[in-house]
Order: structure tokens, then C-alpha cells, then sequence
């Protein structure tokens, strides 16, 4: 199964900020809390596809400009 990884967190952040938006005004438009929104953005929590694409949508990118899939293998 894969999940959802940042690539680069400061890249997320610099676009925060040429559109406009505070990790809090973002957490709202997307619908997510700040914390979890800021967890995502360090790369300790996974987003869902949804998610990803609400956070690329907003900041006028695409999915594969902020994230990448990681394989997990369970055994």
C-alpha cells in the first residue's frame, strides 16, 4: 500500500506565503486542523489523496509538486 510523503517542506511553505495563506487560514480552507496540517507539512502524518490535492488545488500546483508515493511493505 502506498502512502503520501512531502518532497520539500520549505517549498510548501514559500507557497504558503506567495498565496497568501497562513498554515491557519490554509487548515481551514482545506478542512483540516492546524496541527494536523503542520504534522503533514514536517512529514510526520500522511495525507489522504483528498487531502493532497485540496492542499495542491489551493496553492495552484499539482499533487506531484508537493508530494510523492511511498511504497510500505508489510510482512
Amino acid at each position: 500500500m502506498a502512502t503520501l510523503k512531502i518532497k520539500d517542506s520549505n517549498q510548501i511553505y514559500r507557497d504558503l506565503s506567495l498565496n497568501g495563506y497562513s498554515l491557519k487560514s490554509l487548515s481551514k480552507k482545506v478542512d483540516v486542523t492546524e496541527q494536523y496540517l503542520s504534522s503533514v507539512f514536517k512529514g510526520k502524518r500522511s495525507p489522504s489523496p483528498l487531502l493532497a490535492k485540496r492542499i495542491s488545488s489551493e496553492l495552484n500546483k499539482e499533487i506531484r509538486d508537493y508530494f510523492f508515493a511511498e511504497e510500505s511493505c508489510k510482512s
